[in-house]
Formats: C-alpha cells, structure tokens, sequence
C-alpha cells in the first residue's frame, strides 16, 4: 500500500480538493464515485465499487440503468 500524506483546506461549499497523486493511487477519476466513512475522528476516503443492485456482485460488465448498476447475468434474466 502507499502512504500519502498531504493537507487540504475545506472551501465555503465545504469542498477539498484531492490532490492528483491521491487520486491516481486509488485510480479516482472525474465523475468517479468514493465512500466516505467516519469511524471516530478518522475519515476514510476510497473509491466505491460499483455493485450490483440485484445479487451484489461486482465485476467489468456492469451496466447503468437509472442509476443503478446491474450485472450482465441479472440484465439477461430480467429479459427472460
């Protein structure tokens, strides 16, 4: 894993930018979605997986539909 450290300043609209070299270890692009968790005082920034929304699973054939993901697998049953 690799250990980045940088500070960010919280603007007006309550942004911060994440700067590249975060983005990049995490493969974040724009228009990317990231889970944040809070856990205490320790906020958790990653890149979200796309899951989904009928059995839960993952994989590179997800497709969107009304904003929501749905596999190849689960996309072909419904048409049936």
């Amino acid at each position: 894993m690799v250990s980045i450290k940088k500070i960010g300043t919280i603007d007006k609209m309550g942004r911060i930018v994440i700067p590249v070299s975060i983005r990049k270890a995490i493969s974040a692009d724009i228009g990317d979605q990231l889970e944040l968790s809070l856990e205490n005082d320790i906020l958790t920034v990653k890149k979200a997986i796309s899951t989904c929304v009928f059995c839960n699973q993952a994989n590179d054939n997800m497709k969107l539909v009304n904003g929501k993901y749905i596999c190849a697998d689960c996309l072909n049953s419904l048409k049936d």
